[in-house]
């Protein structure tokens, strides 16, 4: 064992040292043409001459390193490829490796918050409970449903694919912690959660993908359909998707997680789209400034919806799309009342990832 791991560490040396040293072979750029031309004043007082190379030389040069280096982005190709492969690491800048490949996002303090390690203080949740209820209350006297759909994280909803060494800390998920608290104060506010629709049928499919942060068709299926159930209270007419209505077509993907590790060939997984049966109904229009999207189906008994999302609903555009007849989507976590007061809609959706709950203290009821 002991020899195996010196082997080890003297072959990741020797791959590092010869990734290092590739870029001799056809020299460095030249110091003086990182340099700007030089100035009548800097001749004369050598102190700033030698100040200027100083601050000036390193980020200049390294620009330029980075655009002329022949073949650079190739070398750190075959850098984490021997790191993935050869040595079977881990931990990549904003990329973790799990279980049999699956690879889970680490920016943004996604980790801290599967962990619990970062939980909402008591003033944390009054206020986005009272930020939700304003808004809840402003939308309601208006004659507008609202309904705040989170995104389970990937790692809520396989945990067991993640490293064992990483544990727990809090007892508590934030989205755990506004729920009860929600419930303690008999808010009005409905906040809709999907982990369990999920967790029950994770076993039956593969419901986000193994590459990627979002869920797969079959992941924002689930949810979609979920979110009808919660809005046929108000809205008899809305029937949720039937999987029984979709055939499915075999794809090769590889997600954005697969991407950031700069391998070739990415990591890819095999994967099944969902696709109606039936020529879809909603008819999408051009984007708006290409944050916007906005859909329509011929159908004057359905409602109106505007729905503030992130990128967890580009899976499930296809699913709600085809049940309201004019639905806008801005890409924010910002409620836009001068869209609202323009869309005149029946419900107002809110749809963010689980880990970004934070972002529910900013809004601006």
């Amino acid at each position: 064992m002991k020899r195996w791991e010196t082997w080890k560490n003297t072959l990741f040396a020797a791959v590092f040292l010869a990734t290092l040293a590739l870029p001799l072979r056809n020299g460095l750029p030249s110091l003086q043409d990182a340099l700007p031309p030089p100035s009548p004043t800097f001749s004369k007082f050598p102190l700033l001459a030698a100040a200027r190379v100083a601050l000036f030389l390193p980020p200049e040069y390294e620009r330029r390193y980075n655009d002329h280096y022949e073949g650079r982005w190739r070398r750190v190709q075959l850098y984490n490829e021997a790191l993935l492969n050869i040595f079977q690491a881990r931990v990549f800048p904003n990329v973790l490796r799990g279980q049999e490949d699956w690879l889970f996002w680490t920016g943004e303090g996604n980790l801290d918050d599967y962990q619990n390690a970062h939980p909402f203080s008591r003033a944390d949740l009054e206020q986005i409970e009272e930020k939700l209820s304003a808004v809840q209350e402003r939308l309601a006297a208006q004659g507008i449903a609202f309904l705040v759909a989170p995104a389970p994280n990937k790692e809520t909803i396989y945990p067991e694919m993640l490293p064992p060494e990483i544990p727990k800390i809090g007892k508590q998920s934030r989205l755990d912690q506004l729920l009860a608290y929600l419930e303690e104060n008999n808010s009005p506010v409905k906040i809709l959660d999907v982990r369990p629709v999920l967790l029950a049928n994770k076993t039956q499919r593969q419901l986000y993908y193994r590459t990627d942060t979002h869920w797969n068709d079959y992941g924002a299926y689930y949810a979609s359909a979920e979110i009808f159930k919660a809005l046929q209270k108000d809205f008899p007419q809305l029937q949720s998707p039937v999987l029984e209505t979709y055939r499915t077509e075999n794809e090769t993907i590889s997600g954005d997680l697969a991407r950031l590790l700069l391998t070739d060939p990415l990591f890819s997984e095999p994967t099944l789209q969902l696709e109606p049966l039936s020529l879809p109904r909603a008819r999408f229009l051009e984007k708006v400034d290409r944050v916007i999207t906005i859909s329509e189906v011929d159908d004057a008994s359905l409602p109106r919806a505007v729905i503030f999302r992130d990128s967890f609903a580009n899976s499930l555009e296809p699913f709600l799309s085809e049940r309201f007849s004019r639905a806008v989507y801005p890409w924010s976590f910002q409620i836009d009342w001068e869209l609202i007061e323009r869309e005149q809609p029946d419900l107002v959706l809110y749809e963010l990832a689980e880990r970004y709950l934070h972002h529910l203290k900013e809004i601006v009821p």
